[in-house]
């Protein structure tokens, strides 16, 4: 179940950032791209949690709980940086990236290279999902546990 649930996480979790933030700083409409920036830091940090077996906290103390984590250490200080107002879009694409990076080599580690490393947010999403090995889970739709 917690593979499915990080599964359709990350596949979620691969639209707000690198794709939809981006695209809504490119047009112009920052009330949005502020929506999508803060959509990508929650699920960044509920794959951070679901990595190392966590229940997730409430929101209030969702960053400060990351730095009791095993997994993807280092992320809060990068998403704090992310919702930082200072950051210029150049630096929070970087930041996107690197947060992306951290949680598909975490996702490499647990459930093994073969699928995931070096690949896209949304390719580990669905090599996570293969390794489900009761057939009924694997087979529904992979955000089915989100």
């Amino acid at each position: 179940v917690i593979a499915k649930k990080l599964a359709g996480r990350l596949f979620f979790f691969s639209q707000n950032g690198s794709y939809n933030y981006v695209r809504m700083m490119k047009r112009g409409e920052k009330a949005s791209a502020v929506l999508f920036l803060s959509e990508f830091v929650i699920d960044a940090a509920s794959c951070a949690y679901l990595l190392d077996k966590k229940p997730k906290p409430y929101r209030k103390w969702l960053l400060r709980g990351l730095d009791r984590l095993s997994a993807c250490s280092g992320i809060r200080k990068l998403l704090e940086e992310l919702l930082s107002e200072d950051a210029p879009v150049s630096r929070k694409s970087e930041l996107i990236a690197a947060v992306e990076t951290m949680l598909v080599s975490e996702c490499a580690k647990k459930y093994g290279p073969d699928g995931i490393a070096g690949q896209s947010i949304q390719s580990a999403a669905f090599a996570v999902n293969g390794h489900i090995s009761e057939n009924n889970l694997r087979s529904e739709e992979i955000m089915f546990a989100i």
